[in-house]
């Protein structure tokens, strides 16, 4: 069969995508009988792509056969459209506790909390966020492949420290797919209670970010002005983050890609940072948790 129906994506799914783990990582059966399915490649020449059953009889594979070839593109279209609303309401619902126990450990995990507290309750990374919020709307509406591209940078350093790696491309453009659909939907108008949870855990990294670097390399006049300014906004009143935010903007920064404000610079890595946390999530073993506990739920009300 061309075709196999993902248990934990709650996808279907083509044949010629996958490779040979993503059968058992996904959880793939046949769409029909929902029996698991292994990939297969027949003549390597031609490379002839598809999705077996382990052990059925010819009479009870043509019938799936039968059943699948009446699948049409518009009820997948449809499935998967469902299933990706879905899945995002679960990541909203959980948003939180992954963030949590991504943390190495109960003091980072303080650490990070009472800094976004901080931030959440500051008046002027209030100002901040909700610029942030309609230029990230503004930006990645006119040119989605800005996300896309920062997606891909995040996606080496998941792999660097995740502790189950993508292996498969087909694995990685899940990861990705899910990050950009999450990324897109924290944009939206009533989604911006997560938008602003993402916007403090980001603030909070790039200081973070700043001094690791620190350890590792001598850091740049800039660098440091920026973590200090970035700290002292967190405490600074209305007023006084206007000022700093001036101060800023009137701060030229050489760098590669030519001359920036200091300003420009720290909205730029904070949102840098937004679609990095959203990329390095674990979404894959989230889902495979939220179906062990489905499967627990229906369990117990047996």
């Amino acid at each position: 069969m061309k075709l196999g129906y993902s248990m934990l994506l709650g996808e279907y799914i083509e044949a010629k995508v996958v490779e040979y783990g993503d059968c058992t990582q996904f959880q793939i059966v046949c769409p029909y009988c929902k029996e698991p399915v292994f990939k297969v490649i027949r003549d390597a020449s031609q490379e002839l792509h598809y999705l077996a059953h382990y052990n059925k009889s010819k009479a009870y594979i043509a019938e799936c056969d039968l059943r699948l070839s009446g699948i049409t593109n518009e009820h997948i279209r449809q499935a998967d459209w469902f299933s990706r609303d879905q899945r995002i309401k679960f990541f909203l619902g959980a948003l939180r506790s992954m963030f949590e126990e991504a943390q190495i450990s109960s003091e980072d995990l303080r650490k990070n909390l009472s800094a976004c507290k901080v931030s959440q309750k500051s008046k002027i990374l209030k100002f901040m966020r909700e610029l942030s919020h309609r230029h990230a709307k503004d930006i990645f509406k006119q040119n989605i492949d800005l996300a896309k591209e920062s997606i891909d940078c995040w996606i080496e350093e998941y792999n660097e420290f995740a502790e189950v790696p993508l292996k498969t491309g087909f694995s990685i453009g899940v990861q990705k797919r899910i990050a950009m659909d999450f990324w897109e939907h924290i944009l939206s108008a009533n989604a911006r209670d997560s938008f602003d949870y993402l916007y403090n855990h980001a603030y909070h990294n790039a200081i973070n970010r700043i001094s690791a670097s620190q350890k590792a390399r001598e850091l740049k006049r800039w660098e440091y002005d920026l973590a200090n300014y970035m700290i002292k906004l967190r405490q600074a009143s209305l007023n006084q983050g206007y000022s700093m935010m001036d101060e800023m903007k009137e701060y030229p920064v050489v760098r590669d890609n030519g001359r920036k404000s200091l300003l420009h610079i720290m909205n730029a890595e904070i949102t840098h940072e937004m679609i990095g946390l959203l990329t390095t999530l674990p979404y894959l073993e989230w889902l495979k948790k939220g179906s062990t506990d489905k499967k627990m739920e229906a369990a117990n009300r047996l």
